[in-house]
């Protein structure tokens, strides 16, 4: 008889979750239980793509008017485990068509802290088993307001792709000190004042940026502003480590809405023994031991002061990245990740398979009939928002000055991605209510 088969399920794959997706899974393949297979809905990045073939993990992205197909692939496995964030053509699967039975797991990859990226009830409903990837989740106000009852599904394992990849790096001699950063470079996830923090440092550091999506504009920015000769962004990256190994400090100012949980850029450079500045963010603060494991600052100006004190201070320097180092190497492992899966699969395997509807609010659904207004799957996904949203969007005017201020406070919801309205707007471009909302957030900007 052959292994039980995993279905992973995730929306794209790239930078963060496709490390760790593409580690967990290449690992599995020698010490899990279980046949594992993975279906995309979105791209699949090149470096993803090849480490997925180079490992010999089956995969295949599936387009929206294939869904029939991706159907029957649930109906068969024996478990699937849906990637989590609010993606809307996840949430056009998840809410708009009708499931076959399965037994079904969701990874939760963003903290939930901060909307669009809510982890709203009905996905607790909608799932056997509900996995956060931080317990920093059940922090979450709405989310302690109804997570009692759910208690018995519910369970945190670390989204981790391990660190044993990066444990050969050496540091490698360079010339100017590096401060460097690995991961989203756009707004969304970097702190809003990153440029002139580099600014202010200039003439003592180097700030080399890995990772894309906003990293074009930023370089534009940087060099309309002089600072092109200290200031380098490389985008996405195939390989870290030659960049990881010239770094002084890891510099990884956040903004305070950004939706990381357990960061794997963060661990990695951890790993290697490169001491990390990060703001005191609830993420950063859960990984990072101020004065320990590196140095955790209350705002930027801190933040400034304290690369300038690592400059300076090449022990404080070798010390905080040796601890680093030696938790990293620990906490982040691939082995026990794997572990934590083949134990929650082995409960989870022996269930009973069932059907899944989206809760309704009294409205029923007939067959496998997509929504009409795709509006509500963005709705939908913000959860206890979404009566606010409403109260303030539905007029012909969005003058509220509240909920103006609540968007200009989070980039997360001017994002061309990130589950914003802009992100449901590229997928269904044709809804009169996306479209209307869109323009309002960009009146208000």
């Amino acid at each position: 008889m052959g292994k039980p088969t995993v279905l992973h399920i995730t929306p794209h794959l790239g930078g963060g979750v496709g490390r760790v997706l593409t580690a967990l899974l290449k690992a599995s393949q020698c010490q899990s239980h279980y046949h594992h297979r993975l279906v995309t809905l979105d791209v699949i990045n090149p470096v993803a793509k090849q480490a997925l073939i180079d490992s010999d993990i089956p995969f295949e992205q599936v387009e929206v008017d294939r869904f029939d197909q991706l159907l029957e692939a649930i109906q068969s496995a024996d478990i699937v485990l849906v990637h989590w964030w609010n993606h809307p053509l996840l949430n056009y699967l998840i809410m708009g068509v009708d499931w076959p039975e399965c037994r079904l797991i969701f990874w939760s990859h963003v903290s939930g802290l901060h909307p669009p990226y809510v982890l709203a009830q009905k996905y607790f409903e909608f799932a056997d088993r509900f996995v956060f990837t931080t317990p920093l989740s059940l922090q979450a106000d709405y989310v302690k307001l109804f997570i009692d009852q759910y208690r018995h599904k519910t369970e945190v394992v670390w989204s981790t792709g391990g660190t044993e990849h990066v444990w050969k790096a050496e540091p490698k001699a360079h010339q100017k000190f590096t401060v460097g950063y690995v991961g989203t470079v756009e707004y969304s996830k970097i702190h809003g004042d990153i440029l002139d923090i580099c600014e202010q440092l200039g003439d003592e550091c180097e700030f080399v940026f890995c990772g894309g999506d906003g990293h074009l504009a930023l370089a534009q920015a940087c060099k309309d502003r002089g600072m092109d000769d200290f200031v380098t962004f490389y985008g996405v990256v195939d390989d870290i480590t030659p960049f990881l190994v010239q770094f002084d400090v890891f510099g990884y100012p956040l903004n305070p809405y950004h939706f990381g949980t357990c960061d794997q850029s963060l661990a990695e450079a951890m790993a290697c023994g490169i001491p990390p500045v990060v703001l005191s963010n609830p993420m950063e603060q859960s990984i990072v031991s101020h004065q320990e494991t590196g140095l955790v600052a209350k705002d930027v100006t801190e933040y400034v002061e304290y690369i300038r004190l690592l400059k300076s201070d090449a022990h404080l320097r070798g010390t905080l990245g040796a601890a680093a180092k030696r938790y990293a190497r620990t906490a982040f492992s691939l082995d026990e990740t794997i572990s934590k899966w083949e134990a929650i699969f082995d409960r989870v395997v022996d269930q009973q398979k069932h059907r899944r509807v989206w809760p309704q609010n009294g409205d029923d659904r007939n067959g496998d009939k997509p929504p009409e207004d795709f509006a509500e799957l963005f709705l939908e996904s913000i959860g206890p928002f979404k009566d606010t949203f409403l109260k303030y969007c539905q007029a012909n005017e969005c003058t509220d000055d509240a909920l103006i201020q609540v968007f200009e406070q989070n980039p997360l919801w001017r994002s061309p991605t990130r589950g914003s309205v802009n992100h449901y707007l590229h997928f269904f471009p044709s809804d009169l209510r996306l479209q209307q909302w869109s323009k309002r957030f960009s009146m208000s900007s």
